[in-house]
């Protein structure tokens, strides 16, 4: 739509992507013409991980607890832009005197069960809700939705071991390819898989702090001085393994090390004596 002579764009909700920011502000601004732009805004609007992030920081704060944030991932693509709002929270925080610290893996992808996917209410009656086309319409329907706001699908999961000898040739595969080669609807796929494997199947979720070929998320939170480099993988006696499980430390010495993310002595650091210090221990971590 066209819209000649804008002299005023007034956001009432603020857009989670700068490119949809632009887009809007710029129809004031068409053909060499000038306008303005209005924001309305306020704390309600922070992402959800950054509030989540803001509520765990407050209650170290009040208790006057120290704090491990493990895992600092940004699952799905719409998260990715929020690593400077949660590093900043992270930051103000140690001004203030919280002791406050958090490690990551070097990878853009994290290992967990199928049945994770699920809201915990769901849990006591997972199989029965799955194996109801009716009930896993309305699944669809929430995951979608869900889904959509974060930047996430079924497609960006993988299988490392399905568990169940009918599932087990797609083992490697990502959900989308593998339930093309079934002939089944994603979901249905995969509802089926959780099923067969006894919610025991496990799977890579990517996406996390970046993809194949974009890592800005993920290099910002490992350079981060207050970030140990950890890994916690699980291990398959067959099918696809976690990269994390073999690779976590050769790759922070060949891939960071190696593009100056950091020099050698800080990644040592980041994975020995940085950790060792948070544990408290004191036999071990340096020499």
């Amino acid at each position: 739509i066209d819209v000649p002579n804008i002299s005023h764009v007034i956001n009432y909700e603020l857009p989670n992507e700068p490119e949809s920011y632009v887009h809007r502000i710029g129809r004031t601004a068409r053909a060499g013409a000038d306008g303005a732009a209005l924001s309305f805004c306020d704390p309600s609007e922070r992402p959800h991980n950054v509030r989540a992030l803001d509520e765990i920081l407050r209650a170290a704060e009040r208790g006057g607890a120290r704090l491990q944030i493990s895992h600092l991932i940004f699952v799905g693509r719409k998260s990715w832009p929020t690593v400077e709002l949660a590093l900043g929270a992270i930051e103000r925080a140690r001004e203030r005197g919280v002791d406050v610290a958090f490690d990551a893996f070097p990878y853009t992808a994290g290992n967990t069960t199928a049945a994770v996917l699920f809201p915990p209410e769901m849990l006591p009656h997972l199989e029965a809700i799955l194996a109801s086309p009716e009930a896993l319409e309305g699944v669809k329907a929430l995951g979608r939705r869900v889904f959509e706001q974060i930047g996430f699908f079924l497609e960006d999961i993988q299988i490392m071991n399905a568990n169940a000898p009918a599932f087990d040739r797609y083992n490697g595969l990502f959900v989308g390819e593998a339930a093309a080669r079934a002939g089944l609807d994603p979901w249905e796929f995969y509802a089926r898989m959780v099923i067969e494997g006894g919610r025991n199947a496990r799977v890579l979720h990517h996406t996390y702090s970046g993809h194949v070929g974009e890592e800005e998320a993920l290099r910002r939170v490992l350079a981060h001085p207050l970030c140990s480099i950890e890994t916690d993988t699980l291990l398959t006696r067959r099918g696809h393994q976690n990269p994390a499980s073999y690779g976590t430390f050769p790759r922070v010495l060949h891939t960071y090390v190696g593009a100056g993310l950091f020099p050698l002595e800080e990644a040592v650091r980041k994975m020995t004596g940085a950790p060792a210090a948070r544990l408290g221990w004191k036999d071990r971590g340096l020499v």
